[in-house]
């Protein structure tokens, strides 16, 4: 397996963002190179939600990648690969835990969200140029102080700190493996395990969509990665991540 995320780690004491830093920098750094901030101070989540990161405490770090084996309509294969390779590296530490990915691609431990992923397209008609992917894992924080709702770390369900350095070399290893399936096409394959690791599949669950409350099962995902439900009522609902909310 051809090692091109994490082939090179340059780490900063501090950064604002580190997907802010290396989209302005992308030049400066071949693909895979990964660029991690010990005291991420501005970390950015999905829409206008700010990633809460513990100096010296969690992993937050991000890659730029050139996804050139699907094209631009394809982009949530990316978030797929992504996604499981996160989940694997976090099944790996805890396998006696429930770990589930949200769509699109927070990991969760039972219902607390452990780590969230951030990806920027630059796209050019039909392909992908490059991809700017951000990771933050919650690893050794125990006390959260921000407003996310159900915030959690692994050192939760551990006896001891995990080495953030060793972490970081060990969850290349799942991510280059994921993104190997991407590049060599196993599209079927990806899109079925992360069907398997999807929270809320097959069971009944409360979701707010469109600012009405409905109980929902997930379905699937459509072709281009919107999240399939069905409410009780037999009503089949296709939504984008600006419709549709978990009620955890």
């Amino acid at each position: 397996m051809q090692k091109i995320i994490g082939n090179k780690f340059f780490w900063f004491n501090t950064l604002g963002s580190t997907n802010e830093y290396l989209n302005n920098a992308i030049d400066n750094y071949k693909e895979g190179n990964i660029i991690i901030a010990k005291d991420q101070t501005n970390g950015l989540g999905m829409g206008q939600n700010i990633w809460e990161s513990e100096p010296y405490k969690n992993l937050t770090f991000s890659f730029s990648l050139q996804p050139n084996s699907i094209l631009a309509e394809q982009q949530f294969f990316l978030n797929i690969c992504i996604s499981l390779g996160v989940f694997d590296f976090i099944k790996s530490i805890i396998p006696d835990q429930l770990v589930k990915v949200k769509w699109p691609n927070d990991i969760y431990i039972n219902e607390g969200k452990v780590a969230g992923i951030l990806i920027k397209n630059s796209i050019s008609g039909v392909q992908i140029l490059h991809s700017i992917i951000g990771i933050g894992i919650n690893c050794n924080q125990l006390n959260f102080k921000g407003e996310a709702k159900n915030p959690v770390s692994l050192r939760k369900y551990l006896i001891h700190d995990l080495d953030l350095k060793l972490c970081l070399e060990d969850i290349c290893t799942p991510l280059n493996k994921r993104y190997e399936q991407l590049q060599n096409n196993s599209l079927d394959q990806l899109k079925s395990d992360y069907l398997k690791a999807l929270f809320g599949t097959g069971e009944w669950r409360l979701y707010r969509y469109k600012d009405k409350l409905i109980s929902a099962t997930i379905k699937g995902i459509s072709e281009y990665g919107l999240l399939l439900l069905e409410t009780r009522e037999g009503q089949k609902i296709e939504s984008d991540m600006k419709e549709i909310e978990f009620v955890i």
